[in-house]
């Protein structure tokens, strides 16, 4: 069985099999300043109010059309006119329009539509508790799609889950700090079968909400979304899901978005995201957010293959520390890593099963052995029966690894300037199922030792040689 170690000409990488699946273009609030929108944040406005599109590589023509289709049935409701001048375009809403939340794309004659994001036509505003209602569940169970729910400074003890249906809801609390959910019901870790019976939120029937500023504790999973023919919708702005048997469980597929988020002491997966329906399809995107003293893995997906970027299905600037199980287990899956740190993970930092993924500029320490003392690396790529792993690891820091820092099993391999401790192996390499195992070098160096002022080099057989570090290989 024959392996191959590739090298192409330094500055000159392999092709990417990574897409590029967003166009860049932005939608702005009726009051914005023209800055571009975040890729986590919908756009607001109410009906009769204006718009504005801006991108600043394109000019719209006249005639264009921005049109708005409502995501829970998919059908479009309103196509609007917008006045153009070179990369900027304008429109207004009707001055009855069904509130909710809506994909926008611009429709130009003679071209194909284009995507714009997200906007959400705002309908009433909610105080919980107030006269009207109160309980915060009795105010999500009578809100409009498109209201504003702004949950007072408090404790609020909850026994059966907070179900949104059909509907998006926007949900204030007063900080992390200051609102808090607590579960009161039965032992949530016996409803891990169900979990949506003893979450804080529960999404499965075609729910859509933002989520901001408030803590959840105790509960079988922050936020649940169980198979549906709808498909859910969520974005988490400076939550914390704290003590609970899973921060989030995420069983569908729809768009999952999470910035500045705290999942710390899970007794299970700190994120576990599985799909297994073929139909599904799943965006998501973490960044500036913690997974901290998970009891299994840290963030664990499976049967995602909708392909990842520097936009899509990646996680950016986010610390997995101190997990049961490894940092990140990606099986049958495609998932990018950037700017982060994935430490004292059990098993690897990394895991990829039949995978592929990119993981980039990152730290990966401390990884050590399972229960029955195996393994213990930086990264893992493995086959499986019927799929290779396919993993680009690019500038990275994999140090103090328990056993190696990199291993492939009848997998795939893209190699560019990764910093190694180099105190044990660093880089294993065996056929798998049947799979022959192929590692690719780019850039000056695959990998180098730390401390080294003489790069390393990956020899024909594919070892790691340091001239620094002989025991390297």
């Amino acid at each position: 069985m024959r392996t191959r170690c590739l090298f192409a000409p330094n500055g000159s990488p392999p092709s990417r099999f990574l897409l590029l699946l967003f166009s860049g273009l932005a939608l702005i609030a009726p009051d914005a300043t023209g800055s571009h929108s975040s890729h986590l944040t919908p756009q607001h406005g109410e009906p009769g109010s204006d718009f504005q599109i801006v991108d600043p590589e394109k000019r719209f023509d006249t005639g264009a059309e921005a049109v708005f289709t409502n995501t829970l049935d998919e059908e479009t409701l309103i196509s609007l006119e917008i006045q153009s001048s070179r990369t900027l375009a304008r429109g207004s809403l009707p001055d009855r329009f069904e509130g909710g939340l809506y994909s926008v794309s611009v429709r130009v004659p003679g071209e194909e539509d284009f995507a714009v994001g997200d906007f959400v036509v705002d309908t009433e505003t909610i105080d919980v508790p107030s006269n009207k209602y109160s309980t915060l569940r009795k105010a999500i169970r009578n809100a409009q799609s498109g209201a504003t729910i702004h949950i007072a400074q408090g404790v609020y003890q909850l026994s059966q889950p907070l179900q949104i249906e059909g509907k998006y809801l926007n949900i204030l609390g007063a900080g992390s700090d200051a609102t808090l959910l607590e579960w009161s019901g039965e032992d949530p870790s016996e409803a891990l079968e169900d979990a949506a019976d003893a979450a804080a939120f529960d999404l499965t029937a075609g729910g859509q909400a933002t989520i901001h500023g408030l803590s959840m504790t105790g509960f079988s999973a922050g936020v649940v979304a169980l198979p549906d023919q709808e498909e859910p919708w969520l974005e988490l702005h400076e939550v914390e899901i704290l003590a609970s048997s899973r921060g989030l469980l995420w069983q569908a597929g729809g768009h999952l978005h999470a910035t500045d988020v705290l999942i710390e002491g899970s007794s299970n997966e700190g994120v576990l995201l599985k799909l297994g329906d073929a139909d599904s399809s799943l965006n998501f995107w973490f960044t500036a957010s913690q997974i901290v003293d998970s009891g299994s893995a840290g963030f664990r997906i499976f049967d995602s293959t909708e392909g990842c970027d520097e936009d899509i299905n990646r996680l950016s600037d986010v610390s997995i520390t101190n997990s049961g199980a490894s940092g990140i287990d990606a099986v049958h899956s495609e998932i990018c890593v950037y700017d982060s740190v994935i430490t004292s993970s059990v098993t690897a930092g990394f895991f990829a099963t039949a995978s592929r993924g990119e993981v980039a500029n990152t730290l990966i320490s401390d990884s050590a052995p399972d229960a029955e003392g195996l393994f213990g690396d930086g990264a893992i790529a493995l086959a499986d029966a019927t799929t290779q792993s396919d993993v680009r690891l690019i500038k990275n820091r994999i140090l103090n690894s328990a056993r190696g820092a990199i291993s492939t099993f009848g997998s795939r391999l893209f190699l560019e300037e990764n910093l190694l401790a180099c105190q044990a192996f660093d880089i294993e390499a065996e056929p798998w199922e049947g799979f022959d195992w192929v590692i690719e070098v780019s850039g000056s160096f695959g990998a180098k030792c730390a401390g080294c002022p003489v790069p390393a080099v990956i020899d024909e057989d594919c070892l790691l040689v340091s001239a620094c570090f002989p025991s390297c290989s």
